[in-house]
């Protein structure tokens, strides 16, 4: 392999069409500017694909890119990135996801997936320890994503970890999610669209291979200070609360007049070190939630069960909600039994009546019973706000979620990918490559 710090070194190439799975290598040269994650799938796409290639072409690819700092003590260092092009002629879509499924994609040796071609049957991709293969998914097809992953563990491994669609993303409709661990469910549109037009239902991941760094001392201090830095920091999240227990946070602001009990961590994603105490409109100031004593009856049990059950169908919850709730649709039916009907196709929707290709979807995460979907900037917590946008294209891409990137500055991302890849970065390029990553997203 060509890099052995931080970097794995390498990616796999599959072609669904002809079952042939190669790994190729990556360069120092070629993916420094990239980071990683959304930037290296970016740039994957941009090298691989032609600009005119339509999503339904076998020539389109669906890339899944990590970073060299995923699977690290980066704070909250597990998300990816899902890169692919959803309409022709239209940008490309990207969607990021949390929980433990991209450090697990390092750990078993590779740093990105090419998928291209479209095979003639349902199938999934099982990787474990450098080795991959093409497995027959005819079984798994009209599963919802819960049943999917526990057979896929059954048959594989039982620690391995499951990306995969749903009904939903099978039938190719705009409203579908790639849902990562059952949990993290990105409806960064077309994206679950295209994995089911190449009848990929999911892959599979199982890695024990520890992750080498350049500079591992001065890696552990810089990670260690930023973790014990944000585990300490209570976050007040502001948005709009949009269905049931979903809040769209789009900023954060640290709550000083908050008590350390008050913080309430996320759960489940991989490393988190993020502390929230409430949300509040970000318009009136009012405060929507508070997220200090779990027990409390926040949420109706209803509407997360419901919440749920839409991510399990492999259906993004606030635009499916959306499309039920538009008047084209009996409102009086169960939204459940209803969801059920789209997701298997059943009441006529397709991917390009509901695709907005130039969209960047993140996965949420379950706070005081509330699923908050962060789509957020990193102002407010010492950043200049004019290089918001930079910042949060630069920290996603390092592989850290976007909660965690609103406390990080660009000379400790710097520092952290210095010292994990043997690579020089100042802080300049770190912006400098930013700014290039939230350019070309959606081109």
């Amino acid at each position: 392999m060509a890099m052995t710090f931080g970097w794995r070194g390498q990616f796999l190439r599959v072609n669904l069409t002809s079952g042939k799975l190669c790994t190729e290598p990556l360069r120092p040269e070629e993916v420094k500017d990239s980071i990683g994650a959304h930037g290296l799938a970016i740039h994957l796409y941009g090298k691989e694909i032609p600009a005119e290639i339509g999503p339904g072409s076998a020539e389109n690819a669906l890339i899944l890119a990590t970073s060299p700092l995923t699977g690290t003590l980066l704070p909250n260092g597990g998300h990816y990135s899902v890169v692919t092009r959803a309409t022709r002629g239209a940008g490309r879509s990207c969607a990021n996801l949390g929980g433990a499924w991209g450090p697990e994609l390092k750990y078993a040796g590779f740093d990105a997936i090419v998928v291209q071609g479209k095979s003639p049957r349902p199938v999934y991709l099982w990787i474990s320890d450098g080795v991959a293969e093409l497995r027959d998914a005819g079984h798994l097809w009209g599963k919802s994503v819960r049943e999917c992953g526990d057979l896929l563990r059954a048959e594989t491994d039982n620690k391995a970890h499951v990306c995969c669609i749903g009904p939903a993303g099978e039938n190719r409709l705009g409203v579908a999610a790639i849902v990562s661990d059952a949990k993290f469910a990105s409806g960064a549109k077309g994206v679950a669209a295209i994995a089911g037009e190449k009848n990929l239902k999911a892959i599979v991941v199982r890695g024990t291979k520890g992750i080498r760094l350049a500079r591992a001392a001065e890696f552990m201090e810089t990670a260690q200070r930023l973790r014990h830095d944000s585990a300490a920091t209570l976050l007040r999240g502001k948005g709009s609360r949009l269905q049931g227990p979903v809040l769209l946070v789009t900023s954060v602001a640290e709550d000083t007049e908050a008590l350390p009990s008050d913080g309430v961590r996320p759960r489940n994603c991989f490393g988190c070190t993020v502390v929230f105490s409430s949300f509040a409109d970000d318009l009136t100031g009012e405060t929507i939630a508070r997220f200090h004593n779990e027990s409390l009856p926040q949420v109706d049990a209803a509407q997360l069960r419901e919440q749920r059950a839409f991510v399990d169908l492999g259906l993004d919850y606030v635009s499916a909600k959306a499309l039920l709730a538009s008047g084209k649709y009996d409102d009086m039916q169960d939204q459940v039994e209803l969801a059920g009907k789209l997701a298997r196709g059943e009441l006529g929707e397709n991917t390009e009546a509901e695709v907005n290709p130039g969209e960047v979807g993140n996965s949420g995460c379950v706070v005081g019973g509330y699923v908050l979907v962060p789509a957020i900037a990193t102002a407010g917590l010492g950043n200049d706000s004019g290089a918001d946008a930079s910042m949060l294209a630069a920290a996603e891409s390092a592989g850290c979620c976007p909660f965690a990137a609103a406390l990080m500055k660009a000379p400790e991302i710097a520092s952290l990918l210095s010292s994990a890849t043997g690579m020089d970065y100042s802080p300049e390029d770190v912006l400098r490559a930013g700014r290039r990553i939230a350019t070309a997203a959606g081109k």
